[in-house]
C-alpha cells in the first residue's frame, strides 16, 4: 500500500471548500439559494458552487444572479454575475427541484466566501419578476 507523498498532503491541505451560512444569500420570487461553496487555493477564490431550488408552481428557464467575492472578515473585494439559461441540451428546473451550478470566475486574491443574491426569474410560461 502506497502512503501520499508530502506535497500531495500539502495540495490536498491548501485547496479547500467552505459552504456560506443561508442567511447570507437572497432569493426571489420562490427561487431559494440552497448551498452556496466557494473553493480557494493559495489564497485565491479560483471557483464557487450554487444550488437554487425552484419552490414555485412554473418550471424555471432563466435566472441572473449576482455573486459578491469576500475575505473572512467579509469585507467586499469583487463582484460578478451568473446566468443560467435553459437549452435543449440544459433542462430548465421543475416545481419542486433544485439544480447546482459551478463556475469559475478570474481569480479573486483574498476572497474566501461567496454571496449570492437572485436578481432576475423567467419561467416557460413567460413570466418574469426582478429585483432591478
Amino acid at each position: 500500500m502506497s502512503h501520499p507523498t508530502p506535497s500531495c498532503l500539502f495540495l490536498v491541505l491548501m485547496l479547500s471548500w467552505s459552504v456560506s451560512a443561508l442567511s447570507q444569500h437572497k432569493g426571489l420570487c420562490g427561487v431559494e439559494v440552497d448551498e452556496v461553496k466557494a473553493s480557494t487555493a493559495f489564497g485565491y477564490l479560483i471557483g464557487y458552487s450554487v444550488k437554487f431550488k425552484n419552490t414555485k408552481q412554473q418550471t424555471l428557464d432563466h435566472l441572473i444572479w449576482s455573486v459578491t467575492f469576500e475575505d473572512n472578515a467579509g469585507l467586499l473585494i469583487e463582484e460578478d454575475t451568473g446566468v443560467f439559461n435553459s437549452t435543449e441540451l440544459i433542462s430548465p428546473i421543475q416545481p419542486g427541484k433544485s439544480k447546482l451550478f459551478l463556475r469559475t470566475p478570474p481569480k479573486v486574491k483574498g476572497a474566501s466566501r461567496a454571496r449570492v443574491e437572485v436578481t432576475r426569474v423567467h419561467t416557460i410560461s413567460g413570466e418574469i419578476c426582478k429585483t432591478r
